[in-house]
């Protein structure tokens, strides 16, 4: 087939397939340049304080003009109807509940969608949509520049490395970090709808990390890895840890809160608590002014070498350059440690965490009182992992349990989280193989 361009391409000519690449690699080079002309004009209204995209659910866009009426920039402002709507959204989904039930909620509720619906289908929230609303860092105030899906996803295709970059927008703050980090976890386990058992979905199989199931069956409780029963059922694997008890589990829960959670340990939780709240300064100052003196000692003494020697030492000279450089770090900080202040906020957290027993109010979410949704959600924050590794014995399993000390302040005290920190219990669990069952549990191995 001939082709002839407008611009004098034509195929039956010998020189056409140079001249047309030339053209296109032109044409290339002119498209990237246009992309890095369009980027960098993006970057610099976004440096200014504008924004450069459609303003999210909760926002309007506002032009700024100058007097002569030209454009100079977009800027977004809450809109406190929908803005409404979304704390709510995320107060939702950190007391548990899950994309789809916000979805259905915002459906019965009759609240539009963000975008309208194309040709002649009616608009309608979806789970995924409710997902990328929560996820978006504006609602804690922060634009990230190359952060979305879109941009991973075309750069990704075309092979490109985004280097992403946030900037700060105060104003433009729904939530408070601590609301946004729960409900944008993704080591916390996915919350889902439906669940009627207190333990469902927070059991996870220790050899290939699945969730166990919970089965009912008989007025017996129990919960087992379907994917290794699968596995074994088709000779896959040899063999699985089979079947435990979720009496037994809530057993072993409850002393590992007990463990964690003793007099002692929430003495120190105190303690740590009230350094922080006098700005953490007396201990961490002591350490600092004890290394600054000896940095301090360090340089004296280099410096009276180097004037004692009779030629230059260049080893002796880059040894004191390198304790000059410490002395004045350790300066620094202490100057920085000096000046810190504990926030309003965060010393309202403090003063709840130092007045509320955690064990005794912890050990209430294990007997499943409440809503069960929000509990799930609790547990899930407390106990970021509770994985089952092992089946010495028939009447005996072994669970690996991580537990958020921090975040069991913070769930006790209805507050943010303030002291962080995660123990690592390995618990072993035996029971009488006669009735009534009597459960003996002790923790064989602890780490921080």
């Amino acid at each position: 087939m001939r082709l002839v361009t407008a611009d004098g391409i034509d195929s039956a000519q010998p020189s056409w397939g140079l001249l047309f690449g030339v053209i296109g690699a032109v044409a290339q080079q002119a498209r990237r340049e246009t992309r890095h002309r369009v980027s960098r004009g993006m970057l610099g209204q976004l440096e200014r304080g504008f924004m450069i995209a459609d303003a999210p659910f909760g926002y309007r866009r506002e032009v700024e003009t100058a007097s002569d009426g030209t454009v100079v920039g977009t800027r977004w402002e809450v809109d406190e109807a929908e803005a409404a709507i979304v704390r709510e959204m995320f107060a939702m989904r950190r007391g548990g509940r899950s994309y789809r039930s916000i979805a259905a909620w915002l459906n019965r509720r009759g609240v539009p969608t963000p975008r309208a619906a194309r040709k002649e289908h009616r608009a309608f929230w979806r789970q995924s949509t409710v997902h990328r609303l929560l996820a978006n860092p504006i609602y804690a105030g922060k634009f990230v520049w190359q952060g979305s899906s879109a941009c991973r996803a075309k750069a990704r295709r075309s092979g490109r490395a985004l280097e992403p970059r946030t900037f700060d927008r105060p104003q433009l703050r729904l939530v408070d970090d601590e609301t946004w980090r729960i409900c944008n976890d993704r080591t916390q386990r996915p919350l889902r709808g439906g669940r009627k058992h207190l333990l469902a979905g927070l059991l996870t199989c220790g050899p290939c990390g699945a969730v166990l199931t919970v089965n009912v069956a008989r007025g017996r409780e129990s919960a087992y890895c379907a994917a290794c029963a699968a596995a074994v059922a088709v000779r896959a694997k040899a063999g699985f840890l089979g079947y435990v008890s979720t009496a037994g589990t809530l057993k072993m829960l409850q002393h590992v809160l007990r463990s964690v959670f003793s007099q002692a340990a929430v003495e120190e939780f105190r303690r740590r608590l009230r350094l922080r709240l006098n700005g953490g300064r007396d201990e961490d100052m002591a350490r600092l002014q004890q290394a600054l003196k000896q940095a301090t000692r360090a340089c004296e003494r280099l410096a009276r070498q180097l004037r004692e020697l009779p030629e230059d030492d260049p080893i002796l000279e880059r040894q004191y350059r390198e304790a000059s450089a410490e002395r004045r770090r350790l300066e620094d900080e202490v100057r920085s440690l000096a000046t810190s202040q504990v926030s309003a906020k965060e010393r309202a957290a403090i003063e709840r965490q130092l007045a509320v027993e955690p064990l005794a109010v912890l050990a209430r979410l294990l007997e499943g009182e409440g809503d069960l949704e929000r509990t799930q959600a609790v547990l899930a924050r407390l106990f970021p992992r509770i994985a089952l590794v092992a089946r010495p014995q028939r009447h005996t399993a072994v669970y690996e349990v991580e537990i958020a000390t921090g975040s069991g302040l913070a769930i006790a005290a209805d507050s943010d989280t303030v002291v962080d920190g995660v123990e690592v219990l390995r618990v072993e669990v035996r029971c009488s193989a006669h009735r009534p069952t009597r459960w003996a549990v002790r923790v064989i191995q602890c780490k921080q």
